[in-house]
């Protein structure tokens, strides 16, 4: 009797000890899990920053010329789209969407205006070198948001991570897969051109939204 009054002493207290690393371990991985969408929110934000700095450039660029105003329809919409300039919260579809189109609405807008026929004044050359500098800033900061994006996900696939984190409501965070400043395939119809089966590991090992 001793001995199974002892046995269950120690089976409770073995259990006490594996709910408690249970917790303990728990509370470790949300504070990583926050610690790091923290960091992805952080980049996003220095990204989009730079998103609307770069809107403002090309603002400014269209208004010095009515005549660049309403050229075509790519540029009438990223004149259009110069009109609200605003804060992305996060990055989804719709953003990437938007900024590939200001993107390639901006090529078509600087093809226009180093044609030989085009008279370029010393305002508009100075806004197109601040939007060279834009395109690269641009891009070493889609560098650095992908890159925490991906330790986040990284991190968010490992076991038991990912049972913890679902039941949270934690998600893999979406990567920003466009280059400023050169012609890019439209990366909506990318990314629907990805197979099923490729789209499920990427999903399961954390390289996708």
């Amino acid at each position: 009797m001793k001995n199974l009054l002892l046995g269950l002493k120690i089976l409770v207290a073995l259990l006490a000890i594996m709910i408690g690393i249970y917790f303990i371990v728990k509370a470790r991985i949300k504070v990583n899990l926050n610690n790091k969408l923290e960091m992805v929110y952080a980049e996003w934000d220095s990204l989009s920053y730079l998103q609307n700095l770069n809107k403002e450039y090309l603002c400014k660029l269209i208004r010095s010329d009515q005549e660049l105003e309403k050229t075509n329809d790519s540029i009438a919409y990223l004149f259009e789209k110069c009109q609200s300039i605003t804060t992305d919260s996060n990055c989804n579809d719709t953003v990437i969407a938007t900024q590939y189109k200001i993107n390639e609405s901006f090529l078509a807008l600087k093809r226009l205006i180093y044609d030989s026929s085009y008279a370029k004044s010393p305002f508009s050359d100075s806004l197109l070198n601040l939007l060279e500098i834009s395109a690269l800033n641009l891009n070493n900061r889609v560098k650095e948001y992908n890159t925490v994006v991906k330790e986040f996900n990284l991190f968010y696939s490992t076991f038991p991570v990912f049972l913890i984190a679902k039941s949270h409501g934690f998600k893999r965070q979406p990567y920003f897969e466009l280059y400023y400043g050169k012609s890019n395939k439209d990366p909506i119809a990318k990314k629907n051109e990805i197979p099923e089966w490729q789209r499920k590991i990427e999903e399961e090992y954390g390289f996708t939204e």
